[in-house]
């Protein structure tokens, strides 16, 4: 069990490293988040600090060994006592915050969906929190826009029912009841069964849908047996009636969604890795919070023609592309 937790110790030689850094990650690196705002991250540290990455992999295993991860991993960073500590996304601030807190370590949080009081961060005097706001209502009226429908619309914003989802998710609608925006209702699901999830993508355009939005999908099970994201997204791409969006740029990537204004995880881990150097820079104990809202337009152009969907001029000279 305790294999899930893998560090990964990358020393870089050709510089002085000036500062020893963990970074305890929620999931794993073969989930492209975590994948892209690692690259952030190590483009701003990597070059002059030694940086030491702890797996949680909490989208794999199973919850009950959870705590059973956290506490060896707790054990690891007091072993290696690092000059700052970085936890990354919901798991990680949750299983992980109140003992790196009561080490005393420098702390920055990134890519946390839940109010920071919820962990007690406010109550800390040396944190810095980046947190992760998706742009759900400039990504849902782009989209609009996009499809060109003069009749009142009906999108569909389809979540597994991880903590992360359902955190997410109360920015709009507290209970998930339905909500609209101008003239777009938008009905929410949330579910970690891949047969529901599968029912809800493959009968959208005979309920009514004129597009869905796949948020998290990395907590599906078949029959108690998880679902790789990958597999998910293959099945989505080959089978949805209707176009998919994305909010986050990993659901374009991996080839479920054909675009939209995005989350980007890169640029994500490049704005915490800047408020790690500045916490080691000026060695002065800090408390920041800042939202990060800074999307991009992330297309897949297969996705696009195959949708007979056309971009403004405006918004492809602003677009990063996906390869088909």
């Amino acid at each position: 069990m305790l294999r899930a937790l893998t560090l990964l110790l990358c020393l870089y030689s050709s510089q002085a490293l000036t500062a020893t850094i963990a970074l305890v990650d929620s999931y794993h690196e073969s989930y492209q988040w975590s994948a892209s705002y690692r690259q952030g991250i190590d483009s701003v540290l990597g070059v002059k600090h030694s940086l030491s990455i702890f797996e949680l992999d909490t989208k794999r295993t199973p919850k009950h060994d959870h705590a059973a991860i956290a506490a060896a991993t707790i054990d690891a960073i007091t072993q290696l006592n690092p000059d700052l500590v970085i936890l990354a996304d919901d798991n990680a601030v949750s299983l992980l915050a109140a003992e790196i807190m009561e080490l005393s370590y420098p702390l920055i949080v990134m890519g946390l969906n839940a109010n920071p009081r919820k962990y007690h961060l406010n109550d800390y005097d040396d944190v810095g929190a980046l947190l992760e706001r998706p742009i759900f209502r400039r990504s849902i009226m782009m989209a609009s826009e996009l499809l060109n429908l003069t009749q009142p619309q009906r999108f569909m914003m389809l979540f597994d029912n991880s903590a992360t989802s359902r955190i997410a998710l109360t920015e709009l609608s507290a209970d998930l009841s339905p909500i609209t925006l101008s003239n777009i209702r938008i009905d929410f699901v949330a579910t970690n069964d891949y047969k529901q999830w599968q029912n809800h993508i493959k009968t959208s355009q005979q309920n009514g849908f004129s597009a869905v939005f796949v948020g998290l999908y990395h907590t599906l099970s078949n029959d108690g047996t998880h679902v790789p994201s990958s597999d998910a997204a293959a099945w989505a791409d080959t089978n949805s009636p209707t176009p998919i969006f994305g909010f986050w740029d990993f659901a374009v990537t991996d080839n479920i969604a054909l675009g939209g204004f995005v989350l980007d995880g890169y640029l994500h881990g490049v704005q915490a890795a800047k408020m790690a150097l500045s916490r080691l820079n000026n060695g002065v104990k800090q408390r920041t919070f800042i939202n990060d809202r800074q999307g991009s337009y992330y297309f897949n152009s297969s996705k696009l023609k195959h949708w007979k969907i056309s971009l403004p001029e405006t918004v492809k000279q602003q677009t990063r592309w996906t390869s088909p």
